[in-house]
């Protein structure tokens, strides 16, 4: 169950139309490109045919030309012979030049047709063959002008000849009789493919004309989409940058007022240990004690809203922790609220603090539970999803990619518009006074941005709401266990600990903690001086105890350095919230041992002997 569809689900389905409109203008194009082909084939084939009748007339002609030209020839002989008048020169040479040439004319003509090249090689040798009988006829008599040739026989000879030559221009006649019959058969079939073609092509005009109207219409519509979602993402951009601006002055006051109520533990606690245990004071104290921890509460709310909080990172399986809290809500929420946990099959790994996890699923949980006063249900799901380019449209700031997706459904009373776009922002809430601090909404929000996360709210009035949160799945990296701790049988001990602190009270405090356990302190106000320091000894140092963000030099920084001189020492960091000289974003590995920012009497010894308990950190 995903819950109601989110801007980005919709606009995957608003480009459907799109999708189907183009598809139809592809299909369009195609078809008109396919009658447009065919029409082409159609008019070369009647172009073809065309030049066929022509040369098959053309070839008739040079036909009748040549028997004319036989026959000018035989007159010019004839009556030469008999005359001597040269006229009938003109005439025989008349004959014999147009001779030549018509037959040229024919052999280039049916050049492309075997049949009828096949008739004019039996032809040729008949023509040439009465061309010189005559010829020889016709030179005789010139060369003899007294003596006359036997006129009573060129009847007779080119009668002959003209029987054995007419069989051929028969042949090549009815040849080019078959030649035109099937060209005309070729005119007639191209010009019912061109009464095809005129249907397709007004068909294909309709479907190009109702697809382009239909491609203009959902562009208009998907274009006013686009602007809402335009205008949706600025929004969240206004909204982060303002949201992101909040959470940097909350996570600079929760800082120092951190340093602060270090100082009033510290200091409680130590005060407690020297009276008496029947003294009144001592009740104050416990009332002291128990304020400072509402107070340690409120300021890590604050630092998860500004991102700066302490983060023990590891790859989790996501699905391990919704079952655990899963567990613990089903004892904890009332009988009217019904639990469903829905984890996906095959989930992926995330990067992530698991007791902040927990701190997600719990504050969503409560916060449903706020809004379903006469039950309802809750459901806790988990699935692999991929982000594209379409979400990086949607919200600002998102990567394409896989992430591991968490959703929070209620059955609830829900929200309006007007509601959501405040519901991370810190101390906003629509409980009534007393009933609420309006941070558990944004600690949420912060704890998934620093987590390299993002999360969206989806709910409408009187149908629940839904929260989705996506984080970077890292499939290839193993689940991280946490570092087994080696239990110590007490708390005291006698190495020497080089105490690094910029804030002169909470220095003091820490100093007289670790001194009263047994340790031997050295404190230095800054990392200049904790190197001054440590240059002009020559005993034995065991722990380097250092704030993490100091001026001129940050404590990883200086841990480097003094590793690198006292090789084997181990190191501790303390600070109010993590920095960047530690890791990106707040966050650690399970290498780097710190001390969060207020602590307690019992949390400092515990965690300075654990460390020097503990393997020395590595030289880097």
């Amino acid at each position: 169950m995903w819950g109601r569809v989110s801007p980005f689900e919709e606009a995957v389905s608003s480009r459907r139309p799109l999708l189907l409109a183009g598809f139809a203008l592809v299909v369009a194009l195609a078809t008109l490109a396919g009658v447009t082909l065919l029409a082409r084939r159609t008019f070369d084939r009647l172009q073809h045919g065309s030049e066929a009748r022509q040369r098959a007339y053309e070839v008739l002609i040079a036909l009748r030309k040549v028997r004319q030209d036989i026959g000018e020839m035989r007159v010019g002989v004839t009556g030469y012979v008999l005359t001597r008048d040269t006229v009938y020169l003109a005439t025989y040479r008349s004959g014999r030049t147009g001779l030549a040439t018509d037959t040229t004319t024919i052999r280039a003509l049916t050049g492309g047709v075997p049949s009828l090249q096949r008739e004019l090689d039996l032809l040729r040798p008949e023509v040439v063959s009465y061309a010189a009988d005559l010829a020889a006829t016709m030179q005789q008599a010139m060369t003899s002008p007294t003596q006359s040739p036997d006129v009573g026989l060129l009847p007779s000879r080119s009668a002959m000849l003209l029987e054995r030559i007419r069989p051929h221009f028969v042949a090549i006649e009815t040849e080019q009789g078959r030649l035109l019959d099937a060209s005309a058969r070729e005119v007639q079939r191209a010009v019912a493919r061109t009464n095809t073609i005129f249907f397709w092509a007004l068909l294909t005009g309709a479907i190009l004309i109702l697809g382009t109207a239909a491609l203009l219409f959902v562009h208009l519509r998907s274009r006013v989409r686009a602007e809402a979602r335009l205008a949706r993402a600025r929004e969240e951009l206004q909204e982060g940058r303002r949201l992101d601006a909040v959470g940097q002055l909350a996570a600079g006051v929760a800082h120092d007022f951190n340093n602060i109520l270090t100082v009033i533990i510290g200091l409680g606690e130590l005060t407690q240990r020297t009276l008496p245990r029947d003294h009144p004071g001592r009740s104050d104290l416990v009332l002291l004690r128990e304020a400072a921890g509402k107070a340690t509460e409120l300021t890590r709310q604050l630092l998860a809203f500004g991102r700066r909080q302490v983060l023990e990172m590891r790859t989790l399986d996501l699905n391990a922790v919704v079952r655990h809290l899963g567990t613990f809500l089903s004892r904890v929420l009332p009988e009217s609220v019904q639990l469903s946990v829905l984890p996906a099959d095959g989930l992926g790994r995330v990067w992530a603090d698991p007791s902040q996890l927990e701190q997600i699923l719990m504050n969503l949980a409560v916060n449903a539970r706020d809004a379903m006063p006469g039950g309802g249900r809750l459901t806790i799901e988990t699935a692999n999803v991929e982000l594209d380019h379409l979400a990086t449209e949607l919200h600002d700031g998102v990567k394409p990619g896989p992430y591991v997706a968490l959703m929070v459904s209620d059955t609830g009373v829900g929200m309006d518009a007007a509601t959501r776009a405040h519901i991370f922002e810190p101390f906003f809430t629509t409980k009534e006074a007393g009933k609420g601090t309006g941070l558990g909404l944004a600690t949420v929000y912060g704890i998934v941005k620093q987590s390299g996360g993002h999360i969206w709210a989806y709910s409408e009035p009187a149908h629940g709401t839904t929260f989705k949160i996506y984080l970077p799945r890292v499939d290839d990296a193993p689940v991280a266990e946490p570092p087994p701790v080696s239990p110590s049988e007490s708390l005291t001990g006698t190495e020497t600990i080089l105490l690094v602190e910029d804030d002169d009270a909470v220095r003091d405090v820490t100093r007289r903690i670790l001194t009263a356990s047994g340790y031997r302190v050295l404190t230095a106000e800054s990392p200049e001086t904790a190197l001054s320091l440590l240059a002009r000894r020559s005993e034995p140092l065991h722990l380097l105890l250092t704030d993490v963000v100091m001026p001129g030099m940050s404590g990883p920084q200086l841990a480097r350095e003094v590793v690198a001189l006292v090789p084997g020492i181990r190191v501790l960091f303390q600070s109010g919230y993590s920095d960047a000289a530690i890791a990106q974003d707040g966050a650690f590995d399970g290498g780097t041992a710190l001390l969060a920012k207020p602590f307690s009497m019992i949390s400092l010894r515990q965690k300075v002997r654990s460390v020097l308990d503990g393997p020395p950190r590595a030289a880097s």
